[in-house]
């Protein structure tokens, strides 16, 4: 046990808005000490002015949590290793703690080959077979374009490269309680149009099909269907909605920054971190 431990208060990690962040593994304490040294803790924080107090209790730690509960702790959320608990202290203002991330984020791929066919999949578990776009969630720092790309290569086996957002779909009330923001992205393929090889845990069949026929299918999902006459259209028009780099000067490195550019348009700069 490292010195923190013997500590009579927790140290935390201060932020801009006079909060503390105590994580667990950082600041080990006996269970049997816990209780007592975060009574102490609360007492100081209240005198100094802190405003939010958070509490990172991982897995091993899991005896703290009914101890801050005890004392007025809530949780904000939860992940595989631990879970997050945060308390406002002062009494005269409202709570601006914020809460947690509420969005899903998922992208999928229109991919478009040069005879003008679309790379259509069908899933295992559909209650109603019908085809439709590769895609699903994003990973934690995945942009949209490597998601699309990704789902799109483990899905079908085809390689492919971002053109642009076609667009995006905001759903209430997903899976537990979140809302859901589903981008479809134009992907253009890399690889030989035959290389197609399903992912045969999730996907049951995969083909290319002429984009006309699958606008008259009758089983076709209706942001499927706008999402195609999107296509269309931004091929009509020249141009669709795509990035372009920009510094963030809070948060020091690049920003993908979306907006409606010509289709031959291409970011100036490749990596999205500053040096």
């Amino acid at each position: 046990m490292g010195d923190a431990s013997l500590m009579a208060v927790f140290q935390g990690a201060g932020d801009s808005y006079k909060g503390i962040t105590v994580d667990s593994e950082v600041e080990p304490c006996l269970n049997e000490k816990f209780e007592e040294k975060l009574e102490a803790s609360l007492v100081v924080w209240q005198s100094t002015g802190v405003r939010g107090v958070w509490f990172k209790i991982h897995l091993q730690n899991a005896a703290w949590v009914p101890l801050c509960a005890k004392h007025g702790f809530v949780f904000h959320h939860a992940q595989r290793e631990y879970v997050m608990m945060n308390k406002w202290l002062p009494e005269n203002e409202m709570n601006n703690l914020p809460g947690h991330a509420h969005n899903y984020v998922g992208v999928g791929g229109l991919v478009v080959n040069d005879k003008n066919q679309i790379l259509v999949i069908q899933e295992r578990f559909m209650h109603k077979p019908h085809w439709k776009l590769p895609g699903g969630l994003a990973n934690i720092g995945e942009g949209l374009p490597e998601t699309a790309a990704r789902e799109v290569l483990e899905e079908t086996g085809i390689h492919t490269e971002f053109v642009s957002v076609l667009g995006f779909r905001h759903l209430h009330n997903y899976r537990f309680d979140c809302s859901d923001l589903y981008f479809v992205c134009h992907m253009r393929p890399l690889t030989n149009l035959e290389d197609v090889h399903i992912q045969a845990q999730e996907i049951s069949k995969c083909r290319w099909i002429d984009l006309d026929e699958y606008l008259q299918m009758a089983d076709v999902a209706p942001v499927n269907r706008f999402i195609a006459q999107a296509f269309k259209k931004q091929t009509d028009l020249g141009c669709g909605i795509k990035f372009s780099f920009l510094e963030s000067r809070a948060f020091g490195k690049m920003n993908r920054v979306y907006s409606c550019l010509p289709l031959e348009h291409a970011p100036e700069h490749t990596d999205e971190h500053l040096e």
